[in-house]
Order: C-alpha cells, then sequence, then structure tokens
C-alpha cells in the first residue's frame, strides 16, 4: 500500500515518520545573485543562517553555505575584486515537497551530496529549508507535526535589501555633530 503526501507517492516503509514540514525551517531569508559577497556574509552573520538560496529573476537558482560566501569574502579582499554571489560556485538546488518523509529527505540529500534542501509545495513556492542539522536535530529528538496551515498561509522565503550609507559615510541629509 502506498499513500501520497504533496507530490511524493510513499511505500509502507515510510509511514508515520515525520515529514519535511515537521523539520523544515520556514523563515528562509535569501540573496539576490547580483548581490555582493560582503553583505551576504553580513546577513548570515546578523540573521544566524548558515545557508542562503540564491534569486534569479524572482527564481531560485541554489543554495549557498557559510563557508563557501566566506571563501568568497576572502578571495575579494586577497585580489581587491568585488565578489558577487553569481561569482561564486553554485548547484541547482536540491528540492523536496513538504509530505516527504525525513528519511526521504536524509537519502536524497546523501545522493546530492547536499547539506541543505529546499522545499516547495505543488505550485512551486519554496515554503521552507531543510538541512543536516534539521534532521540530526529531528533524529536526537521527536519533531512535533506542524498542522499545513502554519506554512501555507505566509511565504517563507524573503530577502532583504541592504541600504548603506551614502559615500562618506552619512546618509544623504544627514548631519554630523
Amino acid at each position: 500500500m502506498t499513500e501520497t503526501r504533496g507530490r511524493c507517492a510513499l511505500p509502507d516503509a515510510y509511514l508515520g515518520e515525520p515529514s519535511a514540514a515537521d523539520v523544515m525551517r520556514t523563515d528562509v531569508l535569501a540573496v539576490e545573485e547580483n548581490e555582493t559577497v560582503g553583505m551576504a556574509c553580513e546577513l548570515i552573520s546578523r540573521a544566524g543562517y548558515h545557508h542562503l538560496p540564491v534569486i534569479q529573476g524572482g527564481r531560485c537558482v541554489g543554495v549557498v553555505d557559510a563557508e563557501t560566501l566566506h571563501a568568497g569574502r576572502l578571495r575579494g579582499e586577497l585580489t581587491g575584486q568585488r565578489v558577487r554571489v553569481a561569482d561564486l560556485r553554485i548547484s541547482a538546488p536540491a528540492e523536496i515537497p513538504p509530505g516527504a518523509p525525513l528519511r526521504l529527505v536524509a537519502e536524497r540529500i546523501l545522493a546530492r551530496r547536499a547539506d541543505a534542501m529546499l522545499v516547495r509545495d505543488e505550485s512551486d513556492r519554496v515554503v521552507g529549508l531543510i538541512t543536516l542539522r534539521d534532521i540530526v536535530r529531528a533524529v536526537a529528538s521527536t519533531p512535533r507535526p506542524r498542522p499545513p496551515r502554519q506554512w501555507q498561509e505566509q511565504p517563507a522565503m524573503f530577502t532583504i535589501a541592504p541600504v548603506l550609507p551614502a559615500r562618506g559615510g552619512l546618509p544623504t541629509g544627514g548631519s554630523r555633530r
């Protein structure tokens, strides 16, 4: 017997397991591909994130991790060149539907040699992100099933537009004291 969760037909072996929706992070901060690596490093540092989906033309084209961003930042500092997120090696994102069982999520992450996976719903919206840390946390404790409404009613992925001071150190119209 099989059950269908989201876009995923499940064999009996997976029934009763926690799903991707139960363990995914739903507050996903994303970065535009034309953003500088320095700004992306600042975003993950301030937000406490380790992975950022990369957006190109409104569509997620990959996920970049903190190590890759920091290596790109260092490269820019050593060469004196401006490094953009698009300049980094970013592969297509691994993806899974929210109803996929946790074991299937882990199998696919291992098969892709990834450390994060996007969760997309039936309408192809990104509704969450799962990392290896999330999987370990779920295995170490029992995740509580999350009601579907919690992640279906609000967009999961957002970007932050950086606001930098004008050249000279102060925003336009500011005064020195």
